[in-house]
């Protein structure tokens, strides 16, 4: 029986600290244009305040999903099994996780994963006592960062992912796909992810739920500023911006920025940032989905549809997400493979293999005419790079540390790509 003391006795906290959060502000403010991260908007008021932009009039996406959720719990029970150690990005208040939780066979344990640590407790503090036999196993930290799932004593079927919410719609592509790709590796070889989508619709809707009469968003967004002074030292000053949202048609997604009302100065560890006049900082993305938009993005990922469930007014989908098979044939990663190879002007395709790559890498590679090198470091291959007389660009000992396609050697006709971000045993293919 797992009591709420029991979670708290469980909880790994990984909040990020103030350097960390320093670190990125001045990062961001350094950009053009500038930016601010998404994921510091959940201090204890960011959270109880996003709670009420859920309850707005204009605000579908929450009451959508939950009715959504609750239509077809069962079908999803089926499709997912019993014995399932239940992993969430971004816990928020829980309501949506207790109706998954409940209609589960045998759950064997819970792990969310969430920034707030005010929201974590608050979600656990709920969930504890309603499911007892379910052992909880909180984490206070930053799922966008590589994170560590606590093992539960009972030994569980396979892995469910839950990220609800249309969460996924904050990150741009290159970062939603590396958080998908994230997501792929933590849910292991047999696991499965449930993922809600805010589907494209009528742009007036849409923009009415990022500017609800009540100035409930507008103040959430704001209090990213407030909480910043707070933490971090900076001196913004809370009546020199404004809340804007608009929706790109173009782009299909909400564009959330804090626009500075006047010229001013804001100072922050011995650094002055110049805001002109009207001049926006980039808060937020919201992505909306198409189907095919969707299945592309999940296609650089490695992942699959499996099963859709929609809600038809106003549009909104839930999809169970699988690893690709790698005896498919785009092979997991060809698509990101496919785009540097034709960027570079040369063959490439990009796989991971998880564990041993060994007979699998030596199968692919006959299949595809590749050589294909295998190993869950770049170092395990370090033998087969000196025996073909291959050194690697740039000096670098770690490549696997950095992010995006980096690192490239040629020699004797071989062409090596290093992809750092996907994951796995498989990290670079050559064209003989």
């Amino acid at each position: 029986m797992s009591t709420v003391h029991d979670a708290l006795q469980a909880l790994t906290d990984l909040t990020p600290g103030r350097q960390q959060i320093l670190s990125d502000v001045v990062a961001g403010l350094s950009r053009t244009p500038r930016q601010l991260p998404s994921k510091y908007f959940y201090d204890a008021r960011g959270s109880r305040l996003f709670e009420q932009i859920t309850q707005t009039p204009e605000y579908y996406p929450t009451r959508t999903e939950l009715a959504l959720l609750k239509r077809v719990l069962p079908d999803i029970a089926r499709s997912v099994g019993p014995r399932l150690h239940v992993v969430e990005l971004g816990s928020g208040s829980g309501r949506k996780t207790a109706l998954l939780l409940a209609a589960l066979h045998d759950p064997v344990a819970y792990t969310p994963i969430e920034i707030s640590r005010a929201a974590l407790l608050s979600s656990i503090d709920h969930l504890a006592p309603a499911l007892p036999e379910v052992e909880m196993l909180p984490v206070c930290a930053d799922f966008t960062r590589p994170v560590a799932v606590p093992m539960p004593e009972r030994e569980p079927a396979r892995r469910l992912l839950f990220f609800p919410g249309s969460t996924l719609g904050n990150f741009e592509g290159e970062d939603a796909v590396a958080l998908l790709r994230a997501m792929r590796q933590t849910m292991g070889r047999d696991g499965l992810a449930l993922v809600g989508i805010d589907l494209h619709k009528d742009p007036a809707l849409i923009e009415a739920a990022y500017n609800d009469a009540q100035g409930v968003t507008a103040a959430f967004t704001l209090n990213l500023l407030a909480r910043l002074n707070r933490e971090i030292g900076s001196d913004f000053d809370l009546d020199g911006f404004h809340h804007r949202a608009c929706y790109s048609t173009a782009r299909l997604r909400i564009e959330t920025d804090l626009v500075s009302r006047w010229a001013q100065d804001m100072h922050l560890d011995g650094r002055t940032f110049h805001f002109a006049a009207d001049e926006p900082i980039r808060v937020e993305y919201s992505h909306k989905y198409t189907d095919d938009s969707f299945e592309a993005l999940l296609q650089h990922a490695g992942l699959q549809v499996t099963q859709r469930w929609n809600a038809d007014s106003p549009a909104y989908g839930l999809r169970l997400l699988r690893a690709c098979a790698v005896d498919q044939h785009h092979v997991i990663g060809a698509g990101i493979g496919a785009q540097l190879g034709e960027h570079l002007g040369f063959g490439v395709v990009v796989v991971v293999l998880d564990g041993d790559a060994g007979d699998l890498a030596e199968r692919l590679g006959q299949r595809l005419g590749l050589v294909l090198v295998g190993g869950d470091r770049l170092g395990d291959d370090r033998d087969f790079l000196d025996a073909l007389g291959l050194e690697l660009s740039g000096g670098v000992d770690e490549p696997l540390h950095l992010g995006g396609l980096l690192l490239l050697a040629q020699r004797g006709g071989l062409e090596l790509a290093v992809d750092p971000l996907l994951g796995g045993g498989l990290v670079g293919v050559g064209r003989l």
